[in-house]
């Protein structure tokens, strides 16, 4: 799935209350153990940064195994991941409170009042597939409501996006005794801010290519989990960009939502990090985003065009 629309899964998840983690497991479950994921190898003379690759959605049956990861932070000094400033639940909730058109349409709106009739129809026929009622969905920005979709979709097929890769192996690294350091490159206030200030429907391109995954992709995000899971960089490198997101970055930056340069932001900040890590001897790892890592004009291209040194999993 593309970074847009990942991020802001993320940023969904945490921020309605409606979407609590679940945790729960039945008994008839069978949860397996598979190889989990490689990890990518950046270096010079005495130096070197393993990073980890992290997926959402992931398959809620699966467990990764950890002890690669482990052995990789074994003599290392620093563990970096990355957060988002002012996404605790309280804050949010605050947020989401006083800034309500974040998340829902101005004045009330439903998105049968502003939605193409087209476009609206995909909604109500995902919502009836994912086991939904569309007012379930009528008031939340177009944005919001294809996140639901999404999620709901997923989790129909056996994903979830509460398996929270990053916050395990932060409890790994601390039990390891590996300094945590959080890096945050997007500020969760200003972000909502932003969503706030949307004139209506201005991201509604954005709901039209987050069907587009519903519909589609859906099996596409099964294959890039599968993939993490088992330790298939190949797979997990051809599945990065999934979707065309420019439609929908541009009616944000239409609407003063500059989603592309939150995205440099993320991208610059990661390449600071890596020339951090490899300006001191030693050994560090990272945990970060499979798409920012991989997707063409990623932080792997970034290094690769820099000339430096990456062992490919």
């Amino acid at each position: 799935m593309a970074w847009l629309l990942s991020a802001l899964l993320m940023f969904v998840a945490l921020a309605a209350p409606a979407h609590a983690q679940d945790n729960t497991q039945s008994e008839e479950e069978i949860v397996v153990t598979l190889p989990g994921p490689e990890m990518w190898r950046v270096h010079d003379s005495d130096s070197e940064l393993f990073l980890l690759a992290v997926v959402r959605p992931l398959p809620r049956r699966v467990q990764w195994n950890t002890r690669p990861f482990e052995a990789r932070l074994r003599g290392a000094d620093r563990f970096y991941l990355e957060a988002v400033q002012g996404a605790d639940a309280g804050q949010l909730l605050r947020l989401m409170t006083t800034r309500r058109n974040a998340l829902w349409n101005p004045d009330g709106a439903k998105l049968q009042d502003f939605l193409e009739p087209a476009l609206y129809a995909r909604v109500e026929r995902a919502a009836a597939a994912a086991d939904m009622r569309v007012r379930e969905l009528e008031r939340l920005r177009p944005l919001h409501a294809g996140s639901r979709l999404i999620r709901e979709t997923a989790k129909q097929a056996g994903l979830s996006f509460d398996v929270d890769v990053a916050n395990e192996a932060r409890r790994k690294a601390r039990r390891a005794r590996v300094r945590v350091e959080e890096v945050a490159f997007i500020r969760v206030g200003a972000l909502v801010n932003a969503m706030n200030a949307l004139p209506l429907g201005a991201d509604a391109p954005c709901l039209a290519l987050q069907l587009d995954v519903v519909e589609r992709l859906i099996p596409a995000m099964q294959r890039r989990a599968e993939a993490w899971a088992a330790g298939d960089a190949a797979a997990l490198r051809a599945a990065a960009g999934m979707v065309d997101e420019a439609a929908c970055v541009a009616a944000l930056a239409e609407g003063g939502l500059t989603i592309e340069e939150l995205m440099r932001r993320r991208l610059n900040g990661w390449r600071a990090i890596v020339d951090r890590a490899l300006a001191t001897p030693g050994r560090r790892v990272a945990a970060i985003d499979a798409e920012l890592l991989l997707r063409p004009g990623g932080l792997l291209a970034s290094l690769h065009a820099a000339g430096i040194a990456v062992e490919e999993p």
